[in-house]
């Protein structure tokens, strides 16, 4: 008899281990929350929602948007989820926002961290004109997500900030959010 060696094992296909679906219709558990310079901030609204009954605010949080349907002047508010990414090859991030907001002042912003204290962001000013629009994000094409592979300690916010002077609108909501991540299939 000839010796092969050891067996070759057959390639393991990537399985989706980490997923996170929130359409925020049971709140927003998974979430942590801050607040700088207006006591207003993120929480899950009826106000307005792309799909169900309920989105994620940028103006939810102590103030009620059917008397109130704008942001504070002077506001910083953080939404963040962990992500455990070790072991993930490949993690995405996809969501959609609607957004009305004093262009060039006030700012939605959509960030990743590899280490949850570095966040790096991509955002929107101005308005969407009553449109929903969708954002992808993948460890593919998006380095920040790219750095996060691996890491214990990676972070996904949602950032709203507004200056301090003139005019406010009616702000950030976020629906339909789903982070995946892929890795090796756990051996049986």
């Amino acid at each position: 008899p000839s010796s092969r060696g050891p067996a070759a094992q057959a390639p393991q296909p990537n399985a989706v281990y980490g997923l996170l679906n929130d359409g925020f219709e049971n709140g927003a558990s998974n979430w942590s929350f801050a607040e700088y310079g207006s006591p207003v901030g993120w929480d899950v609204t009826d106000y307005l929602a792309k799909r169900g009954q309920y989105s994620f605010y940028s103006a939810g949080y102590n103030n009620d948007p059917f008397v109130n349907p704008y942001y504070d002047n002077d506001m910083e508010a953080w939404a963040w989820t962990d992500m455990d990414l070790q072991g993930a090859r490949r993690v995405q991030v996809r969501f959609q926002f609607m957004n009305d907001s004093e262009l060039g002042y006030d700012y939605f912003w959509w960030c990743a961290s590899s280490d949850g204290w570095n966040y790096y962001c991509d955002g929107h000013t101005g308005s969407t004109n009553g449109k929903w629009r969708l954002v992808t994000m993948d460890s593919r094409n998006n380095p920040i997500l790219a750095d996060a592979l691996g890491s214990p300690f990676g972070s996904f916010a949602f950032i709203f900030t507004s200056d301090d002077f003139c005019c406010v609108d009616r702000g950030a909501f976020v629906d339909v959010l789903r982070i995946r991540a892929w890795g090796p299939s756990p051996i049986n």
